[in-house]
């Protein structure tokens, strides 16, 4: 299944939404997707991945890249609606403890806000 990336901008928030496999064949575009964001000065990003039925250690070094990316230019990535499946592969490599995970897209937004608002 290709990758297809979708997105929706606020005056805070980016909502990036992926739909299909992110493998090594798709990995780029999403890289490729994430940096335009960052260049065109996007701090807050949010990837929707309910529509990820599979993602393999490619796609999940693009998005550990992503995060460096935007925590880098004094950003914020997080993830929503993880499907089961890639949550569990991120379960099992520790992922979930790096990334901020949240079951909506609404949840999501608010706590990107918030990380913008008030930095570490």
């Amino acid at each position: 299944m290709d990758l297809d990336v979708s997105s929706v901008t606020d005056s805070q928030v980016t909502v990036l939404t992926l739909t299909g496999d992110v493998d090594a064949l798709s990995a780029p575009m999403l890289r490729d997707a994430i940096e335009s964001q960052v260049v065109a000065g996007r701090r807050a990003l949010v990837l929707d991945l309910d529509a990820v039925p599979f993602m393999d250690s490619t796609g999940l070094g693009v998005l550990v890249g992503g995060l460096r990316l935007t925590t880098a230019h004094q950003g914020t990535m997080t993830l929503c609606r993880v499907r089961a499946r890639v949550q569990r592969v991120m379960l099992i490599t520790g992922l979930d403890d790096v990334f901020d995970l949240h079951a909506t897209d609404g949840q999501a937004v608010e706590a990107a806000k918030a990380k913008i608002a008030a930095p570490d």
